[in-house]
């Protein structure tokens, strides 16, 4: 596990990202497309365990959810000041304009999943896809956590 850090990255109230080092190159991948597009990422969630049951979760924890394995982030955006919560950001994506929806397409591309397009959207979520492309190495992952 790793704490992560970068420019355009931070956590939301303190919140420490941890994240598993096979997500590193993904996050160092949404910095850049954020610090290029003047976005600052809000972390409000990465690597949670089990036990760990969130009241106010945008969508039920999935029982093999990349959060338990620190291969996910929730996040919310900040640009120029202007705060982008799960509403807003799903919002801006549905119209495809702006800085948002660029920013999304651009963590896509990098073969990231974006929560809005789940059948239960959860637009403040990307993850790596392990637990539905690899599910073998999201066990192993999982139980080295233990």
């Amino acid at each position: 596990m790793i704490t992560y850090t970068n420019t355009n990255i931070k956590g939301f109230n303190g919140h420490i990202i941890q994240v598993h080092p096979d997500f590193v190159p993904y996050m160092d991948k949404i910095n850049s497309s954020a610090a290029r597009l003047g976005i600052m990422v809000h972390v409000t969630n990465s690597f949670r365990k089990p036990t760990d049951v969130l009241t106010g979760t945008v969508v039920t924890p999935a029982k093999m959810s990349n959060h338990l394995i620190a291969c996910a982030i929730d996040f919310n955006l900040e640009i120029n000041k202007v705060w982008y919560n799960k509403v807003k950001i799903e919002l801006a994506y549905k119209s495809r304009l702006g800085a948002v929806y660029s920013f999304i397409q651009e963590c896509k591309s990098f073969e990231l999943r974006y929560g809005g397009d789940f059948n239960t959207s959860d637009p403040i979520h990307f993850d790596n896809g392990l637990n539905v492309n690899n599910p073998d190495k999201w066990h192993e992952i999982y139980n080295s956590l233990g």
